[in-house]
């Protein structure tokens, strides 16, 4: 089945049992969602928590669902422009039905597009749109310190956009470095 509209689902986690997805809905008025799902070809709508276009990173955290925003253009994936340029670059904390908690925006970001947790802390990757572009102080990854409180990890490349955890360590995907388009990160905390 189809999550609701979506273009694009962008990310898919297991809390408490069941298969949720976040997803990019492009369209005037839309925004991104996330959806539990329900069986065979059926989703149940757990609201929009943001009103950028996409869903992108989620992970279970202390035993709550996490998401991230984004601001996705859609414009590399062949796509015309999403009239949704809310940014994104916030974190949300699922509460149940389609009520979400607000838990911080991560620096000066427009993109969340990797949630993982990792050691008893969650981490957050910038993205694909993040605003590496205007402010190059922003780097790739944050740790979650508390409501409202992200803490830059000093990561030495910007644009993390998936995060995982592997034998004990914490990996990011990243688009550059300077020198290369594509590569995997070990993070050492």
């Amino acid at each position: 089945g189809r999550p609701g509209t979506n273009m694009h689902v962008k990310s898919l986690v297991v809390f408490d049992g069941d298969l949720y997805a976040g997803v990019w809905e492009p369209d005037e008025g839309q925004a991104g969602r996330v959806y539990r799902y329900a069986g065979g070809t059926r989703w149940v709508d757990c609201g929009s928590p943001d009103k950028a276009n996409a869903i992108t990173g989620m992970a279970v955290y202390n035993g709550k669902l996490y998401a991230g925003s984004e601001l996705y253009s859609g414009g590399g994936s062949s796509l015309p422009l999403s009239p949704n340029t809310n940014h994104g670059g916030r974190v949300y904390r699922y509460e149940g039905g389609t009520r979400w908690t607000d838990v911080g925006k991560v620096a000066d970001v427009r993109s969340i597009s990797g949630l993982a947790v990792f050691q008893g802390k969650l981490y957050a990757g910038t993205g694909t749109t993040g605003a590496w572009r205007e402010t190059p102080r922003v780097r790739g990854m944050y740790r979650y310190d508390g409501e409202g409180q992200w803490t830059d990890c000093r990561c030495p490349v910007l644009r993390v956009v998936h995060l995982s955890v592997h034998n004990g360590n914490l990996f990011g995907m990243s688009y550059d470095d300077g020198k290369r388009s594509r590569f995997a990160v070990r993070f050492d905390q």
